[in-house]
């Protein structure tokens, strides 16, 4: 699956996840570090952009290529046939007996073709979705004990600064939107550093 694929499902699933009040909440340790009296403290981290860098980094993005390229070349032996097949064919009239079994054969190899595509685009995507929740945990893994180490009660997902809306569609946009439940937060909150140094980054 490309880049900007993942990228779509991970705003929607950000998306949804704020829009059901996600936050992450750290051990009870965290209010230790402050008085009992004190009021709950809220950081921001760009979860979006830290799950997109782990996709595309050595963890995960070779195995997806690995897979890839085990696909292309599985559908490239369905084209190689289909070649011979056409040659097979080449000078001989539709009704000749001759092109009776070429293309019989021709025809149950364009079944095959589509369903190895259909088959290897389900396994692309369950590989691809086992990947990103694998990321996903761990990163709220690593932001849960971020936020306890630095005294943090709440951590908002939040979009990146960085990051330009789509401008060519309005639905990738919208996403966009909805992963940004936060417009105005100080610098010493946001610790989306903090925890990309902890995933090692």
């Amino acid at each position: 699956m490309r880049g900007y694929q993942y990228i779509l499902l991970a705003a929607a699933m950000l998306a949804a996840a704020t829009l059901a009040g996600r936050f992450i909440m750290p051990a009870d340790g965290a209010s230790s570090l402050r008085s009992a009296s004190s009021d709950p403290t809220i950081a921001v981290c760009a979860l979006p952009a830290l799950l997109n860098e782990m996709m595309e980094s050595e963890r995960y993005r070779p195995e997806r290529e690995q897979f890839e390229e085990e696909v292309n070349d599985k559908l490239q032996e369905l084209r190689d046939r289909r070649d011979e097949l056409m040659q097979d064919l080449e000078g001989l009239e539709p009704g000749d007996p001759e092109a009776i079994e070429p293309s019989r054969q021709l025809e149950m190899l364009g079944r095959e073709y589509q369903q190895m595509q259909y088959d290897r685009q389900n396994e692309g995507d369950a590989l691809f979705a086992r990947q990103m929740t694998e990321a996903w945990e761990l990163i709220c893994s690593s932001a849960d004990a971020v936020a306890e180490d630095l005294g943090f009660d709440y951590v908002l997902i939040t979009a990146g600064e960085d990051e330009i809306l789509n401008q060519t569609s309005s639905a990738v946009a919208l996403r966009q939107m909805l992963a940004r439940p936060v417009i105005v937060a100080p610098d010493d909150v946001d610790i989306t550093d903090d925890v990309r140094d902890d995933l090692n980054m």
